[in-house]
């Protein structure tokens, strides 16, 4: 049996070099054990800012409370089934004075007997009702898997989610890599991607600015010992896709509560 090796950072000599064993012990476990992250961006009104994790503008991974800044380069590994989540609307000033609203840390009440909705196939909620064309179209989600690519090689998989104000740039991603992998028949893993905050001030109300999450492609193409690991970390994901797809709406909960202020 051959010898097995891995990517990992020299920090003596500053470069990526291979140890032994690598993985040894992995078939213990399944690619539904690792936690998967969600990259988050921060809005002024984020927990994230108030707490002085992150600066709006920032990304924030949840899992790992580590701020990214305002931009970073990622590897897609593979894009997931597109799915559609509602956020729980605001109370009016009328329905705030109705007993028991419920408070959230930064003093919003939100109406209680409102639930989040998902759905899988943009047919049905979660709860059982119709998903009406309006609603498909503005909750539509568009979720990626990748890992970070930086001057020391970090391989834990994580999300990436477009929605909202930033489903354009998610539209445009898919485009992309659809050409890419169909046309030219490159792997979907075959390139990098910068994913950088924009400050959006609406018109005549600049009190209002919100930061959009954007995506472009940078030149070139991955090395090889890149696209040999996310070519494997595609088929791990792949093995796990349906348990994946499962926790999502659990890893982005509190994302969705975060971006209260982006939910028209």
């Amino acid at each position: 049996m051959g010898k097995t090796t891995a990517v990992q950072f020299d920090d003596e000599k500053n470069e990526v070099s291979v140890f032994d064993h690598a993985g040894d012990g992995g078939e213990d476990f399944g690619m539904e054990d690792v936690k998967l992250s969600y990259l988050q961006l921060t809005q002024g009104s984020s927990e994230a800012a108030k707490t002085r994790l992150a600066q709006a503008g920032d990304f924030l991974d949840v899992a790992t409370k580590i701020n990214l800044g305002q931009n970073f380069t990622v590897v897609i590994v593979k894009k997931l089934a597109k799915r559609w989540m509602t956020y729980r609307p605001q109370e009016t000033k009328e329905e705030t004075a109705l007993p028991s609203p419920k408070k959230l840390s930064d003093g919003l009440e939100w109406k209680e007997n409102e639930k989040m909705k998902s759905s899988a196939d943009g047919v049905y909620w979660s709860t059982g009702e119709p998903v009406d064309a309006a609603d498909a179209w503005k909750y539509e989600v568009y979720d990626f898997i990748v890992f970070l690519k930086s001057d020391k090689v970090d391989q834990m998989p994580r999300i990436l989610s477009f929605k909202k104000t930033s489903k354009a740039s998610g539209k445009e991603l898919i485009s992309l890599l659809a050409r890419f992998t169909k046309v030219q028949k490159e792997p979907i893993y075959g390139r990098s991607y910068e994913v950088f905050s924009q400050l959006e001030v609406p018109k005549g109300n600049s009190t209002n600015s919100y930061y959009v999450q954007k995506v472009r492609i940078l030149d070139g193409f991955n090395d090889k010992a890149t696209m040999d690991y996310a070519a494997e970390l595609r088929q791990n994901i792949q093995k796990a896709e349906g348990k994946i797809t499962d926790v999502l709406e659990d890893v982005t909960k509190h994302a969705v509560v975060e971006d209260k202020d982006l939910m028209d």
